[in-house]
């Protein structure tokens, strides 16, 4: 059998024997090459010293695992001037020296392990016939290494942070936004070491980044040639954290609102007693959790008032500072939002059953079987509880009497950020069921705080202003925010001022961090199917040479 069939990387060996055991096929192999080059002198041997038996690992057959057995061959160095007086034959072709696996095997495990890392990469390895282990599987891609990432000219360069550990150690990832290519990872997010890298790449026109300060000050080091871009993504979300602070201000036009446009409601579960007024034990512990709320609420508001620092606060009552920060800003206590609804199936069936309704049918099952007609798919419980509310307006004797009583009414709250989200008109957590409800309740708030209907009219004319693209109304637009008396809209737009440039240059330009921000997603999903063995040489390792495999 000649060998190139089975093994078409090397022409100088010889297949003398195949043989078959309970666990492996053995393939006995000898070495037939004439002449072997010296390693010192690279000049042709002849002379043959000894032989030896060299085993390797080979690629399975059919979930098999292959042994190699190598006859292999020591030979003379007869030239006088060379140091090398005997050496090894070398097949580089096959196996490195002292190597115990094939180089198609040692190939086939690194893809491996760069596709899948070490624990998910072992079980697939054993079901494709492979006996290995995790830490082999890793010691691979350790061995391969970073591929070169070449000296191509890189034009536009996307800066983004990643997380080691949430909240802890933290590294840079750099992106090719012309060519949607992952560049380079940081092991800090450090101005210096950003502005050691564009160092290297004096070619960049443009950096796009975030808001942080470590990356506008690396880039201007490090690539002061380049235009730096502010992420307009990044830009609108500050503008949406202020609108929401300034509506944290403005707690009692907010909860005078709540009131003011909050419907009755029925309560669908009988108390523990049947008497009217009585507190159900889920509602004793919400109150019960609420006045543990509110005396936290006091004590922080006493302490800020008398001089200590939010973060000592923070420490001294176990709370987030950004919790603290909520606190003192709120010019009352801060209610939380009542959870919203989902929609129901009998939402689309209303106009008809009020038609109904009004005609005299109240018969709940009867109704049930006229819109299971009309393509209702739910139960007939479920509509029970939807004419609840509609069974209280009836008289006395027309009453569905299961002993569940009509509230007198319960405010619906919305929260800061729900009132943020609803100033701008299409937040995703808009509710849209119910778009009169929320048309009454900001009509209503702006009545109530004129302010926060200034807010809004300037928020909406930031986001059309990035929507068309006229960087040269911001300026105008800065200079009117600041001469208005909204604290959170000006310590925005003081932050625009300082970044005027990057800012200009995120509406002008069409370059941004999404491709950043999508591949900080992948290397998340690389980094924790390593089950925490992620460090930064081996997580480098695994995630550039993915570039080219894909």
């Amino acid at each position: 059998m000649t060998p190139a069939i089975l093994l078409p990387f090397y022409e100088g060996l010889r297949i003398d024997s195949i043989t078959a055991t309970e666990d492996a096929i053995v393939l006995r192999i000898a070495t037939v090459a004439p002449s072997a080059p010296c390693p010192k002198c690279s000049r042709a041997a002849t002379r043959v010293h000894s032989h030896y038996q060299r085993t390797l690992n080979d690629m399975p057959w059919n979930k098999v695992q292959v042994r190699i057995q190598l006859t292999s061959r020591k030979f003379f160095c007869d030239y006088t001037d060379c140091k090398q007086a005997i050496f090894t034959e070398p097949i580089p072709q096959l196996a490195k020296r002292h190597a115990c696996k094939t180089h198609r095997l040692d190939g086939a495990l690194a893809l491996i392990g760069y596709a899948l890392g070490g624990e998910a990469g072992a079980r697939l390895a054993t079901g494709l016939g492979f006996s290995v282990s995790p830490d082999t599987l890793l010691n691979r891609v350790r061995q391969q290494g970073s591929p070169s990432l070449g000296k191509e000219p890189v034009r536009a360069v996307g800066v983004d942070d990643w997380a080691f550990c949430k909240g802890r150690a933290y590294g840079t990832i750099l992106v090719d936004l012309d060519k949607h290519q992952l560049l380079d990872l940081l092991p800090d997010r450090l101005a210096q070491t950003l502005a050691q890298w564009l160092k290297s790449h004096p070619e960049v026109e443009f950096v796009s980044r975030d808001r942080a300060s470590a990356y506008a000050d690396g880039a201007k080091i490090g690539a002061p040639q380049a235009r730096q871009v502010a992420d307009r993504f990044h830009v609108l979300k500050n503008l949406v954290e202020a609108l929401e602070h300034l509506v944290l201000r403005y707690q009692r036009p907010l909860q005078q609102a709540c009131r003011l446009v909050s419907t009755p409601t029925v309560s669908t579960k009988a108390t523990t007693t049947g008497v009217e007024g009585t507190v159900s034990p889920s509602q004793a512990e919400s109150q019960a959790r609420r006045q543990r709320r509110l005396a936290r609420y006091e004590q922080v508001v006493q302490w800020y008032r008398q001089g200590v620092p939010i973060h000592q606060i923070a420490r001294n009552l176990k709370m987030h500072r950004r919790i603290v920060r909520q606190f003192v800003r709120a010019s009352e206590f801060p209610e939380r939002a009542t959870p919203r609804q989902r929609p129901r199936q009998e939402d689309s069936h209303s106009e008809y059953l009020q038609e109904r309704w009004a005609s005299g049918c109240h018969n709940a099952a009867q109704l049930f079987r006229e819109i299971q007609e009309r393509g209702y798919v739910g139960c007939q419980s479920a509509l029970r509880r939807y004419l609840l509310s509609w069974r209280a307006s009836l008289p006395e004797g027309l009453r569905d009497q299961r002993g569940r009583k009509v509230k007198a009414a319960v405010s619906v709250r919305f929260s800061p950020r729900t009132t943020a989200w609803l100033l701008l008109g299409y937040a995703k957590n808009k509710d849209t069921r119910r778009p009169s409800l929320n048309a009454a309740f900001l009509k209503v708030l702006i009545e109530l705080c004129p302010a926060i209907g200034v807010a809004q009219a300037l928020s909406l004319q930031f986001f059309l202003l990035f929507r068309q693209r006229r960087s040269t109304d911001l300026q105008p637009w800065i200079e009117t925010v600041l001469a208005s008396d909204l604290l959170e809209l000006k310590s925005f737009a003081r932050g625009l001022s300082e970044d005027f440039a990057a800012v200009s240059a995120g509406i002008d330009t069409c370059y941004s961090n999404g491709q950043a921000e999508g591949q900080v997603n992948r290397l998340k999903l690389i980094k924790r199917s390593m089950y925490g063995r992620a460090g930064f040489t081996l997580l480098q390792a695994r995630v550039l040479p993915m570039r080219s495999m894909a």
